[in-house]
């Protein structure tokens, strides 16, 4: 599942301290207890999916596509990608 860097819902402060150092990216995405509901729609629906939450009140951040292929990418604004390891907790 590729994810884009520019569409993690971080606050303000964090997006400061991401942009003196890049390292800090890996802890956001392994650590800390900030939670969000993950969720998948089927390719062309993202729109209707939006429009319904925007609806509803309920905020949503894309922040990426499900693919065929196993594993995380991270795609960063400059188009790097990075392949993400198992990071953080593990409920199972």
């Amino acid at each position: 599942m590729p994810i884009v860097a520019d569409r993690l819902p971080l606050s303000p402060a964090v997006r400061r301290l991401l942009g003196t150092d890049g390292r800090l990216l890996d802890l956001v995405l392994s650590g800390g207890d900030d939670y969000a509901v993950l969720f998948t729609a089927a390719p062309g629906l993202e729109s209707d999916v939006l429009s319904w939450a925007r609806s509803h009140g309920v905020a949503l951040a894309p922040i990426g596509q499900m693919t065929s292929r196993p594993g995380l990418v991270l795609t960063s604004a400059d188009g790097t990608r990075r392949v993400l390891a198992a990071a953080g907790w593990d409920h199972f």
